[in-house]
Parts: structure tokens; C-alpha cells; sequence
């Protein structure tokens, strides 16, 4: 191999290997910013990426982040009571569309969505 082409191929293995790395750190940077704090619920995860992200665009004081706090958790609140009477038929729903993607799923997958389902349940739990 000639020293010219030693050359091309060290620099385009340099520049793959920057784009890899890159890569993983805008992922782990991403998982950490979207990863509810310990006993943070998933509502109190989003309420606080949402506030976050408005505080920067927004530019807001902190008088007017301390009232639209207040209002978001108004809104979460009125939420639930609107969603409490559905929640019998929202649960019935969910069971219905397990049962039927269960019927795809091969044994293997079955668990594997069974221990989805859990955690997703229990994560569900923490909000009520």
C-alpha cells in the first residue's frame, strides 16, 4: 500500500470513528435528558422537559415559570378527573390489544412483552 493511500485510509477511519463516537454521545446525552430523575413520574419527567424547553425558547423570568408550573399541574390535575371515569374501559382496551398482539408473538416474545407490559404498568402506577 502506498503511503498516499495509508494516508486516505487512516483519515477515513478517523473520520468514521468521530462520527461513531458522535453518535453514541448525542444518544447517551439524549437517553440521560429524557430519563425521569429517581421517583420523578413519567408526568412530573415531561411537566419539567416541557417547562425547560419553554424557560429556553421563551426566555422567562422565574416569576412567570413559578405561575405556568402552577398552571401545568392544574391542567394535569383536571386531566386525571376527565380520565378517571374511563379508565374501566381504557383498561378493558388494553387487555383487548395485548391478547391480540399476544397471537403474533412466538413464546420468546410472548415473555418478553408480558415483562414490558409489567413495567409499563407498574411505571403507570407511580402517577396514581
Amino acid at each position: 500500500m502506498t503511503p498516499r493511500a495509508k494516508s486516505a485510509l487512516v483519515l477515513v477511519c478517523v473520520f468514521a470513528l468521530g462520527g461513531v463516537s458522535g453518535a453514541a454521545a448525542m444518544r447517551a446525552y439524549g437517553i440521560e435528558q429524557f430519563r425521569p430523575a429517581a421517583g420523578e413520574s413519567a408526568f412530573e419527567a415531561r411537566a419539567r422537559l416541557r417547562m425547560e424547553a419553554m424557560r429556553r425558547r421563551l426566555d422567562l423570568t422565574s416569576d412567570q415559570v413559578s405561575k405556568i408550573e402552577i398552571i401545568l399541574a392544574d391542567a394535569e390535575k383536571q386531566r386525571d378527573e376527565k380520565v378517571e371515569p374511563c379508565k374501566g374501559e381504557l383498561d378493558e382496551v388494553r387487555e383487548a390489544t395485548d391478547a391480540r398482539i399476544l397471537e403474533v408473538l412466538d413464546e420468546v416474545q410472548r415473555q418478553k412483552y408480558r415483562e414490558y407490559r409489567e413495567h409499563k404498568r407498574k411505571g403507570r402506577g407511580k402517577r396514581d
